[in-house]
């Protein structure tokens, strides 16, 4: 794994511990989780007891280099994102914040009562980019700014009906159609920074990047 971007992230934080031990290269189809959420213990609504875990589902052509971004900064009382994405080496094609919930859909949108989960999300995106943007060393960001596509990504799980394994490989083959895009939704109200995007992706929809 190509470490020169992760000792300049290193350089925004220097009291936090190596990143490297947080981090890992990916590519073609992998999957994320929120350990958090996973390990949480639940009065109702329970995840099938053979769940895989998984939240958000990426492919990419290119090799990627993924940050636990919040468990890195654990000991930092500070609201961040779950996960750091960019390419790996000289290809600046794509950098993003990620952020995971495995979630009951009436606790995404906004509700009178309360502020949801896309919105909680999109507020620990903002803080994220602020951490690093108004950090002491600005070369991270002027890093981050050279790349081609950059995105918030907000991958959601329903809980209540999230498939078992078994139920997953029936699912594949369908959910990776075109038109299966239509649970990869881009929401404009949500840009942030230097032209970022912000995605919602609906597992166990495939995420292309």
């Amino acid at each position: 794994m190509e470490t020169t971007q992760l000792n300049l992230l290193w350089r925004c934080f220097p009291a936090a511990t190596d990143p490297t031990d947080f981090s890992f290269e990916a590519v073609g189809t992998f999957s994320l989780t929120d350990n958090k959420a996973c390990t949480q213990e639940r009065s109702s609504n329970q995840c099938p007891s053979d769940c895989n875990r998984e939240i958000l589902i990426i492919h990419s052509e290119a090799p990627l280099t993924i940050i636990a971004f919040d468990e890195w900064l654990k000991d930092f009382p500070l609201s961040k994102c779950d996960y750091l994405l960019y390419n790996t080496g000289i290809q600046k094609q794509l950098f993003a914040f990620c952020e995971l919930t495995c979630s009951l859909p009436q606790y995404v949108d906004d509700r009178v009562d309360n502020v949801g989960k896309r919105a909680k999300a999109y507020s620990q995106m903002i803080s994220s980019w602020r951490l690093i943007s108004e950090s002491e060393n600005p070369v991270f960001k002027a890093q981050i700014l050279n790349y081609v596509r950059k995105i918030g990504i907000f991958g959601w799980r329903n809980r209540q009906s999230s498939p078992s394994r078994g139920a997953l490989k029936a699912l594949r083959s369908f959910v990776n159609t075109p038109g299966s895009q239509t649970h990869i939704k881009t929401f404009q109200n949500y840009a942030f920074g230097e032209n970022f995007e912000f995605i919602q992706v609906k597992y166990p929809h495939t995420l292309q990047v």
